[in-house]
């Protein structure tokens, strides 16, 4: 959701695997979208804004190409859209230090790009291992700090820094059927999801929740609201959406039917979040919590 024009009214954007939308409250398109894709979408749009008063830029992969949008869809003048070695298979996250803005976007080998607002690359490319996965972005107090955390089927945790060599600890549940998550959070900082067990790990890397779950589980972890250190996950079949609490217990009256991506939002304007997922029939579910 974006306020694009500022004026109160918030917008909907999101991706087909061929195009990007932007739809307003009544469900029309806004501007020139939608926006037609030459290559199968495999990650999310990004909205960026370089300072509170300036203009939102939306950001997409379109393969190997990143484009640069207006809100009203139109390329941003001045960029040149760069392209990468490989697809990109991670959303463009907007990094600031030192007054340097810092566009990065990892592709498909595992090379991790940093881009100005311009298109150019404002600093050489670095790659991770490319025996690791879902490499997640770890941000830090400067460029050199920030971590690109993965893993692998065979129980380790890779990490990758602008400043560093590579590095490794085996400590995971193996297996090329693990998920894990990086968490904002010193205690859960590593959660991961095998089957029926839900483990995390503190950032030293010590267990401070080991939890069986009630079936088995689909190997994605969603933050449902980091506030309130609630994860989500859906089952192996599809059909069940669990929320669990990172105290130690699921929410109550689970599970919801639904599966698919999650979003905790107050729909009706009276200070209660609702949670909507999707029912696997281009339907989209909406539960209203009670925790």
């Amino acid at each position: 959701m974006i306020d694009a024009f500022k004026s109160g009214k918030y917008q909907m954007i999101f991706n087909t695997s061929s195009s990007v939308y932007l739809l307003d409250r009544n469900g029309k398109n806004v501007g020139e979208f939608p926006i037609k894709l030459s290559e199968k979408a495999i990650v999310s749009p990004s909205i960026v804004q370089y300072d509170s008063k300036g203009d939102y830029r939306l950001l997409i992969a379109d393969g190997k190409t990143i484009l640069n949008l207006d809100i009203d869809g139109k390329p941003v003048k001045g960029w040149n859209n760069p392209s990468l070695d490989s697809p990109a298979i991670s959303s463009i996250s907007y990094l600031s230090y030192s007054g340097k803005d810092y566009l990065n976007v990892i592709s498909s080998t595992n090379h991790i790009y940093f881009f100005d607002r311009t298109g150019k690359e404002r600093i050489k490319n670095i790659a991770a291992d490319t025996a690791a996965f879902n490499l997640q972005l770890k941000k830090g107090k400067s460029l050199n700090e920030c971590v690109f955390i993965g893993y692998d089927s065979i129980g380790n945790i890779h990490t990758t820094q602008p400043s560093k060599e590579n590095s490794l600890k085996n400590i995971l549940p193996i297996g090329g059927d693990v998920g894990m998550i990086v968490y904002d959070n010193t205690q859960h900082n590593y959660i991961t999801l095998k089957n029926d067990r839900l483990l995390t790990l503190s950032s030293k890397f010590d267990v401070e929740l080991d939890f069986l779950l009630p079936e088995e589980m689909s190997n994605e972890i969603q933050v449902i609201s980091k506030d309130k250190g609630w994860i989500g996950f859906a089952n192996a079949a599809g059909n069940h959406f669990y929320i669990f609490d990172l105290e130690g217990r699921m929410l109550d009256k689970m599970p919801l039917k639904g599966s698919g991506k999650a979003l905790l939002i107050d729909i009706d304007k009276n200070g209660s979040q609702e949670l909507v997922t999707g029912n696997g029939k281009r339907e989209l579910m909406v539960y209203k919590l009670a925790d």
